[in-house]
């Protein structure tokens, strides 16, 4: 009557070894067991930090913390020098400094679990630059402070003599230092040498034409200022940032911001105010003109997590570069307007189709080509006005058409490539005919909108939104269209369709299929995966991965003997590993097979005599055949490799079955004195990671909080009541620290009395 528990037992262990839990057979998932969500708030759960990547951790943290520690010093030197510092400013300025600490440590703490997580090189090169990113975010922040404090300027730049016609361009001197830039002009002579830092001067404004934002920085504290190419600054720390970048030149105006007042001017090319900071907000100029928002309340919205600056109400003026207002309600999305088409007549332009007009201060209208408007009236009255042919559509194309094709189900893997326009039409011309066609469906929802580009081109992406929700994880086809003197054409294609995207993915090597079945196998897709597989096997027919995972896959599904004759495929490839026999092995025991699944047991143990699940799977087959003597010698020789819990419950339900109650008694113990001692060691790894972020943070209370309660579960109860009370100091309305100090001073009292 045991039976059924012994073979419920062996089927725990062999559902283990299916999905990797043994190191055997199954796609490594990306999540380890237990593996918390890496985007939780860091405050809400502290993460286990294994040794690799508590080195990486530390390394980060130690770089972080010096900065900081260095940056508090100086601060507080130089503070102290200047009349009129308060003590109370210099602990607001200590206290600013701390958060900073809280922001970074969170943020690199996350990106350091993301590491472990996915264990992948290209992960931490992620990690890596995420946190360069955020060291030189923190050193920008840094110095914010100290400058106000303690400000530096400098008095002038010094520009090298050569031609003052044409545009200068940035470089850098790698050997030197290649964060700093300067700027050559268009024969090469250096006229600034490099002194600006690469993410104002390199990114924001490699070109030099009448005047540029930069930024310098002295070690600690940053000068923010407009440069002319005569060398005058002008503007200084009233830099305009727009889209996290510094303001760009235009027609020789470049935008500044009072930071005072939060309002934004304009700077003509000798660095002097054309246009007053009187607007919350104002555009490129663009033919002589920029939209400009006067009188708006300010606000903030959030988007996708992020908090930006919005504004609301007031009025929307274009004004010209001499602040005259041309027109007082220019209530229009100025990306979509086209400057250089500005008409002015005595009443609104008879072209509605593309056009736009306004009414213009002092009577008449201006009017404008909209981009917008002009798109949708070409692609509905000229492009789909009859039925869509593949040579209409191929007229409506360039020579050449930037493609992009993905799996239905999977955004992270796509075949790029620039296709011929015939080649391209007879792929995807019935799958574009009809998403286009659906724009004349008033049941079919779709969206066109202007793709922001950092070029004057003007580029649309029609985007078909799915009807239902199942079909909406990132299914959705796209095009893009861009204006050329010839009019409209189909510039992009996106698509996302199983067949073209394996057709499209020719020279792409079958492991990144593999890796694509993989995402499939973890969400649940076996099918799906089993496909992927199948693919990677067609372009590399001796890929092991390939055909293992497949066998996985297929056992998912019950395809046992699928499985078996992947598996045969594996060891045909991988004969001298030891783990191949193994896996089979476990396949042949569920499904009865117990000779075959004792020989290739009996095989991967000739080959490794300290192959721990190749015991397991002999003692459990024998076991299964009635021969328990056989079956306990492997159990024996699998504890003296490895000591598991599980192996010394499947032992002792062995013993049960030969009616020796002793050692059924005796093993079962054994077992529970294991499970007991892993759950000390996973106690410990708690210490140890908590006290890690103690030591970089000795006033977070959530992590002593946590840090006590494992001590007492441990039994500790000095150190957790010394813990508790530390975070209770610090956050005195904790009620959980609260309930466990009193368990823990209760214990302790308890000790105290029995001495």
């Amino acid at each position: 009557m045991r039976r059924p528990i012994l073979t419920a037992l062996a089927a725990v262990f062999i559902l283990s070894i299916a999905i990797g839990g043994l190191g055997c057979i199954g796609p490594k998932t990306s999540l380890k067991a237990g593996a918390q969500d890496p985007n939780k708030n860091i405050d809400t759960l502290l993460y286990r930090l294994d040794s690799a990547t508590e080195a990486l951790y530390t390394e980060w943290m130690t770089q972080i913390m010096e900065k900081m520690a260095a940056a508090t010093e100086i601060i507080t030197a130089e503070a102290e020098k200047r009349p009129g510092i308060t003590p109370a400013q210099i602990d607001s300025l200590d206290k600013r400094l701390h958060k900073l600490g809280n922001d970074v440590h969170n943020t690199m703490l996350c990106y350091s679990v993301l590491y472990r997580y996915e264990n992948k090189y290209e992960a931490f090169e992620t990690a890596q630059a995420a946190f360069n990113s955020h060291l030189i975010d923190l050193e920008r922040r840094l110095a914010d402070l100290s400058h106000a404090v303690a400000p530096w300027r400098p008095d002038s730049v010094t520009i090298l003599p050569g031609p003052d016609d044409g545009t200068w361009l940035a470089f850098t001197d790698e050997d030197e230092n290649p964060m700093l830039w300067g700027y050559k002009d268009k024969s090469g002579a250096v006229r600034i040498e490099p002194r600006f830092f690469s993410h104002t001067a390199g990114f924001d404004a490699p070109d030099f034409d009448h005047i540029i934002a930069v930024a310098e920085h002295d070690g600690l504290r940053w000068n923010r200022y407009y440069l002319t190419k005569s060398g005058k600054i002008a503007g200084r720390d009233s830099i305009y940032v727009f889209d996290n970048g510094y303001d760009h030149e235009s027609e020789g105006f470049i935008r500044f911001e009072d930071r005072k007042k939060q309002m934004t001017g304009m700077l003509d090319r000798y660095g002097n105010a054309a246009i007053p900071a009187e607007y919350n907000a104002l555009s490129k100029v663009t033919n002589g003109m920029t939209a400009a928002l006067k009188d708006a309340k300010r606000g903030r919205h959030n988007c996708d997590g992020d908090d930006h600056r919005s504004f609301t109400g007031g009025k929307h003026l274009l004004i010209d570069t001499l602040n005259n207002v041309l027109i007082e309600d220019f209530s229009a999305d100025d990306i979509n307007i086209n400057f250089f088409s500005i008409e002015k007549s005595e009443i609104p332009h008879p072209d509605t189709t593309a056009r736009i007009s306004f009414p213009a201060k002092g009577g008449g209208f201006y009017s404008f080509i909209h981009y917008e408007k002009e798109f949708i009236h070409w692609l509905k009255n000229s492009l789909l006005a009859q039925d869509l042919t593949p040579e209409k559509l191929m007229e409506a194309m360039p020579d050449s058409v930037e493609c992009s094709m993905q799996p239905r189900d999977d955004e992270n893997v796509s075949a790029n490539w620039k296709s011929e326009r015939r080649e391209l039409t007879d792929k995807v011309f019935d799958i574009l005919k009809n998403d286009l066609a659906a724009l004349s469906d008033t049941t079919r929802k779709h969206t066109i909108d202007r793709e922001i580009n950092y070029t004057s081109i003007p580029v649309f992406s029609v985007r078909l939104i799915p009807n239902n929700l199942e079909d909406a994880l990132g299914r959705d086809n796209e095009y893009e269209f861009s204006r050329t003197d010839g009019g409209y054409k189909l510039s992009g294609v996106s698509i996302r369709n199983n067949d073209l995207f394996f057709s499209a993915y020719k020279e792409v090597p079958a492991s990144d299929f593999v890796t694509l079945g993989n995402r499939r196998f973890r969400s649940g897709d076996f099918d799906e995966a089993t496909a992927l597989y199948n693919v990677a096997i067609e372009r590399d027919s001796n890929n092991v991965l390939a055909w293992h995972n497949r066998a996985t896959a297929s056992l998912q599904k019950g395809g046992h003997a699928k499985a078996i004759d992947d598996l045969t495929r594996v060891i045909a490839l991988d004969s001298n590993n030891a783990a191949r026999y193994v896996n089979r092995g476990c396949v042949y025991y569920k499904t009865g097979a117990f000779a075959k699944a004792v020989t290739d047991a009996g095989r991967a143990i000739r080959m490794d005599t300290s192959n721990v699940d190749a015991h397991i799977i002999r003692a459990l087959t024998h076991a299964a055949m009635g021969d328990y003597k056989k079956a306990a010698a492997d159990y024996d020789k699998a504890a003296k490799l490895k000591e598991s819990p599980m192996l010394f419950h499947n032992y002792s339900i062995l013993y049960a079955y030969m009616g020796d109650d002793a050692k059924t008694d005796s093993l079962y113990q054994k077992a529970m004195r294991l499970d007991r001692r892993n759950a000390r060691d996973f106690y410990e790894e708690d210490i140890k990671d908590y006290t890690l972020i103690i030591k970089y943070l000795p006033k977070n209370a959530i992590a002593l909080y946590h840090r006590g309660v494992v001590y007492a579960k441990m039994e500790e109860y000095a150190k957790a009541a010394e813990d508790l009370r530390a975070a209770l100091t610090i956050n005195p309305k904790h009620a959980l620290a609260k309930k466990w100090l009193g368990i823990a001073d209760a214990k302790l009292k308890d000790e105290a009395s029995q001495k």
